[in-house]
């Protein structure tokens, strides 16, 4: 009997005694960051910090970035091609999103990509096909024009202000 006791002890020791620490600690594995859209082409443009603008068809990930000088053009990866002015700071957000916090951007959405999303802190613009520039002010008020085509506008954080067409 003693010694189907000590069995059922070791055997409970093993069961409940976690293994020792692995001496060569695995790193955990980073994932790739997501790409939605690409370089056109750029003037005289520096990203924040006064570093350059990457090189045209470098692909450009989801996140925040500043213009803080320049111009730069970039085609998301649904179609839609964004100029924009510096000083400017803006997000890309998804391939037919991006969130413009301040600065100025014309946007030329070609059939393929219709439905592309502009939002401001003030205001979510959708595209339906069209050629239109957005301008964010520091203080988030937001101006928009279109220049051909409709984009629908409505207010952030408005429940009773109706979603308005522009053409």
């Amino acid at each position: 009997i003693s010694s189907c006791a000590a069995l059922v002890a070791i055997g409970l020791l093993v069961w409940f005694v976690p293994p020792p620490a692995s001496e060569d600690p695995v790193s955990p594995v980073q994932p790739r960051p997501r790409l939605v859209a690409c370089v056109v082409d750029s003037q005289d443009a520096l990203w924040n910090q006064g570093h350059p603008v990457a090189p045209a068809e470098t692909r450009l990930a989801v996140g925040p970035t500043t213009l803080e000088q320049g111009l730069l053009r970039i085609r998301f990866d649904a179609g839609a091609d964004v100029l924009l002015q510096a000083p400017c700071e803006f997000v890309l957000e998804s391939e037919g999103r991006m969130f413009l916090s301040s600065g100025a951007a014309s946007i030329v959405v070609p059939p393929s990509a219709v439905g592309f999303i502009v939002q401001t802190p003030t205001g979510i613009i959708t595209d339906y096909g069209t050629e239109f520039a957005v301008l964010t002010r520091k203080n988030g008020e937001t101006e928009t024009h279109v220049y051909q085509g409709k984009v629908s506008v409505k207010s952030v954080g408005a429940i009773s202000e109706p979603e308005k067409m522009l053409e």
